[in-house]
């Protein structure tokens, strides 16, 4: 008798599944760790970027020959959750030798995001983008249906003959304007998608630095100064409330957002020219 996979998106769907597989669902660390459950997740105020990804345990259990449920059960189709889907519904990809590498590399990069996916070859990088903003747009249910079997038909054939279509946009590119000490970077880039021309600057080797994307209107500039990681010295934290005193001083509104490795302009860009922003961040 034949196996009818199933695979549901829904994202209404949260905690665990009966009968199936439970895949990033909202799910706790003990659920993850529980032997007896199909539970696979690192989302939630459980999990950070350290733990092991879904989708890498999800294709460990199936390296081992663990025995799965038909049905396949997610809230969102990011790309980690597109290879899993995938190996689900084409077991003979498990024992493929480049599966694993390719699996590192996908969970790497949806864990880390940026700073992954600057390891990625420039190809399965920008497929990796396009598939994720092709799934963000809303759409019916069988348009998602015809989108996903595509998807994961695509996967197949990288996998087994080593090619991707051409989807999307390539990842924009940064110009070096300078260079510091201990991997810092000064560069602009043309485009508006400041996040994903850090790419760029990452996969070329720099560590820490400012991008500067394209003036607008009223000569404003968008910023966005990275580390790509903790154990690389920038304090954001510090130079986004330098710049804010800055800003209030100005009479601007203090907008700065920095976490530990992004530091954001004000939403409608910053007056200060690039001489005024060194001087802060050589301080950071």
């Amino acid at each position: 008798m034949e196996v009818q996979l199933q695979v549901l998106v829904d994202p209404k769907v949260k905690g665990l599944a009966k009968e199936a597989i439970s895949f990033e669902t909202g799910l706790t660390r003990a659920q993850a760790a529980d032997p007896l459950l199909y539970a696979y997740e690192h989302h939630g105020e459980e999990f950070t970027v350290v733990d092991p990804g879904a989708l890498w345990s999800f294709y460990e259990d199936m390296a081992l020959g663990r025995p799965m449920p038909d049905k396949f059960v997610t809230p969102r189709l990011e790309f980690d959750t597109l290879f899993a889907i995938t190996l689900f519904l084409h077991r003979d990809l498990v024992t493929h030798p480049t599966v694993p590498g390719l699996i590192a590399a996908v969970d790497f990069a949806h864990r880390r995001g940026v700073q992954g996916l600057s390891h990625l070859e420039p190809d399965l990088a920008n497929f990796l983008i396009s598939s994720s903003i092709l799934f963000a747009k809303e759409t019916s249910k069988r348009e998602q249906g015809d989108q996903l079997r595509a998807v994961v038909g695509w996967i197949y054939e990288y996998v087994t003959e080593g090619r991707l279509p051409h989807v999307g946009q390539q990842l924009p590119t940064a110009k070096i304007i300078d260079k510091g000490t201990n991997g810092f970077v000064l560069a602009e880039t043309t485009s508006n998608f400041l996040n994903l021309a850090w790419v760029d600057l990452y996969r070329q080797g720099y560590l820490r630095g400012v991008l500067v994307g394209p003036a607008r209107e009223d000569s404003r500039l968008d910023v966005l100064a990275s580390r790509k990681s903790v154990y690389v010295p920038f304090n954001l934290v510090r130079a986004a409330s330098l710049l804010n005193e800055i800003e209030a001083k100005l009479g601007q509104p203090p907008e700065w957002i920095a976490n530990e490795l992004w530091l954001h302009s004000p939403p409608r860009g910053t007056a200060l020219g690039i001489p005024n922003l060194m001087e802060v961040f050589l301080r950071a």
